[in-house]
């Protein structure tokens, strides 16, 4: 009975794997049109959307991770191998907000506050957080960028094996 719910469980997991290969490039053009549209349009009017088509790529490539992990199962072939794929899915932008977010909590925002009023400095407090926000946007259009060259390289990788396998199962064939 355990060995017929292994076999199920595996073939789910393969038809999801495959599933997940094919949703890679979709993503890769999805990845392309943020990447263009951050760069070139104004796309703040769109920001919920173009969020969740990220965090949507980023969970593509956690899953793809995963499997991939599933057929390595060595730590140091898997980082050897899948290194640009574990920086594409690692949110630097999210570290460095939650970061500035700390050090704020912790200098006494309150009291801080009150003596830029004060002293006449809130509009240099308000471009520094503009300053700020410029660069984490830059930081996030970065992290999609790195995204993008993963999945480009993953999506040739793939057809060059698909293509391996095919050979290597017509040469079977023919023997």
């Amino acid at each position: 009975m355990a060995k017929l719910k292994n076999t199920k469980l595996n073939k789910f997991l393969e038809k999801a794997e495959n599933i997940v290969d094919v949703l890679i490039f979709p993503a890769t053009i999805l990845l392309g049109f943020l990447i263009i549209g951050h760069l070139f349009f104004h796309f703040a009017d769109y920001e919920p959307y173009a969020t969740i088509a990220d965090y949507f790529i980023i969970s593509l490539f956690v899953v793809d991770l995963v499997f991939k992990w599933r057929h390595t199962h060595n730590l140091k072939k898997f980082f050897k191998y899948y290194w640009l794929d574990i920086i594409a899915v690692f949110p630097f932008y999210l570290i460095t907000r939650t970061y500035l977010g700390f050090l704020q909590l912790i200098g006494g925002a309150e009291l801080q506050e009150v003596l830029h009023t004060i002293a006449g400095l809130r509009q240099s407090q308000i471009l520094k957080e503009v300053k700020v926000i410029r660069t984490l946007r830059g930081i996030k259009l970065g992290q999609r960028i790195i995204r993008f060259i993963a999945l480009r390289f993953r999506t040739t990788h793939n057809k060059m094996l698909h293509r391996y396998a095919a050979r290597q199962r017509k040469q079977l064939r023919k023997k």
